[in-house]
């Protein structure tokens, strides 16, 4: 079994890198990216498994080549990219996972999935933590009842390393700008509805050592794959709320005013540039220490599924708590939104996952399979209930 990750030098990918990396059933996992001192240096610490290639997501020819005797493309890299890597795995006729498509970019993915059946491959849109973790769990849920009515779903993230710089991103700087500066989209009374970026403020009291934080409507791809996915079931509501590291956020939100996350040029001392990329370059000239940080970031996965079974009220939590997996130097971060790209990759290398076509997760990953292999990298999944009593 041969599996490419795609953007392998990112902040996204090492827990896709690492899983496939053990996993007894992968034979070569090829770590590409632009940056090849970055994967050359992974590949080093995963062992005889692992090789590093040189790849730009501008050259088509360059990924069809690449991709074209593997089982599996994990795509890491920046959303903006998914269509194009996703091109390069239809020509190559080889099973494609990625990250997320930000809402917007995952509904023109979507218009893919007779593509991806044609050429008898399997694609999956948005497969980390949410998007993806989040999909499995409420369709877990959905599974056991016979109407649903709502899927709330609640993000939290605390970080405690200690790092030494002044601004780490908990994940891609990209996808946080485009959450802070573009609508989010609810679904309410059975209608995609726009609010505000990081409006909705709720208290919201996660396990610690998460606690209590206060988390915000941001745009998020699921909110729309789970709302058509289970809109025969009588779905009528589906929301997912984030909160962030709060001294990263306060930062981000701060930066944000100033209009770093503008995409529009402005004119400074006669030349054309955008804030947004002075906000990245800035970014990625911080340099951490060099001695090994330990990571210290966790994670509450929250969703909660309400509908009837057996004409009762019947109410169902899935909810996993998150932290980094030292063994490995993975931060919470690393592992639970690589690692189930890295697990998907496996699935449908292996043929566990059977059907053809481009869909999101909860209409193929089986979700009890899923937890499992979740388990043995240290993302357990807790259940209860609530049922009315006549």
């Amino acid at each position: 079994m041969k599996i490419v990750v795609l953007g392998a030098g990112g902040n996204t990918s090492p827990g896709a890198n690492r899983y496939l990396a053990e996993n007894d059933d992968v034979n070569e996992v090829v770590l590409a990216d632009i940056d090849t001192e970055e994967v050359e240096r992974r590949a080093r610490k995963l062992g005889d498994k692992a090789v590093s290639k040189y790849a730009d997501v501008d050259d088509h020819g360059m990924l069809v080549d690449l991709f074209d005797d593997a089982d599996a493309v994990v795509n890491a890299t920046v959303f903006y990219f998914n269509l194009q890597v996703m091109k390069a795995c239809l020509e190559a006729k080889t099973n494609y996972v990625d990250l997320g498509g930000l809402f917007h970019t995952a509904k023109k993915q979507l218009d893919w999935d007779d593509k991806f059946r044609e050429a008898g491959i399997t694609g999956i849109v948005g497969l980390g933590s949410a998007p993806g973790i989040v999909n499995v769990m409420a369709r877990w849920a959905v599974d056991r009842l016979d109407t649903v009515r709502s899927i709330n779903i609640r993000d939290g993230i605390v970080d405690f390393t200690e790092r030494g710089v002044s601004f780490n991103a908990p994940y891609a700087l990209d996808t946080l700008v485009d959450e802070f500066t573009t609508n989010a989209v609810v679904f309410e009374d059975g209608e995609f509805k726009e609010v505000p970026p990081f409006s909705g403020g709720e208290e919201v009291d996660y396990p610690e050592p998460v606690g209590t934080q206060t988390s915000y409507n941001t745009l998020h791809t699921e909110v729309y794959t789970l709302a058509k996915t289970f809109e025969d079931k009588g779905l009528k509501e589906v929301d997912f709320k984030l909160a962030l590291p709060s001294e990263f956020e306060r930062k981000l939100r701060f930066l944000i005013d100033l209009g770093f996350g503008k995409k529009d040029t402005i004119k400074v001392k006669e030349k054309e540039i955008k804030l947004v990329d002075v906000l990245k370059e800035l970014v990625s000239e911080l340099k951490e220490p060099n001695e090994e940080i330990e990571p210290d970031d966790h994670k509450v996965l929250r969703v909660d599924v309400e509908g009837e079974k057996d004409d009762k009220v019947t109410q169902h939590r899935l909810e996993s708590l998150i932290s980094p997996m030292k063994k490995y130097g993975l931060s919470c971060g690393q592992l639970s939104v690589g690692g189930p790209a890295g697990i998907a990759a496996w699935m449908m290398s292996k043929g566990i996952i059977e059907k053809k076509g481009f869909m999101p997760p909860e209409q193929c990953i089986e979700p009890e399979t899923f937890f499992e292999e979740m388990a043995k990298w240290d993302m357990q999944v807790y259940h209860s209930t609530k049922q009315a009593i006549p």
